[in-house]
């Protein structure tokens, strides 16, 4: 999973929101992130436990890559 992904599920979560949520960016970040963190959690808790790894293990080198 990427981090263009988790924004991309928080964005598309917020088009369906009511207005007061847009309103402010402190709601529609925090908002955003529980969606993305439900969205990443669900995802995880249904792979194998092999491809749970392996995703993990290329999230944390891509991490590691952008912080070179």
């Amino acid at each position: 999973m990427t981090r263009e992904q988790i924004e991309k599920a928080a964005k598309e979560t917020l088009v369906n929101e009511p207005v007061e949520i847009q309103a402010t960016k402190v709601g529609a970040f925090q908002h955003g992130f529980v969606a993305g963190t439900q969205w990443m959690a669900d995802r995880l808790c249904h792979l194998p436990l092999d491809k749970l790894v392996q995703e993990l293990a290329e999230y944390i080198n891509q991490r590691e890559e952008e912080t070179k």
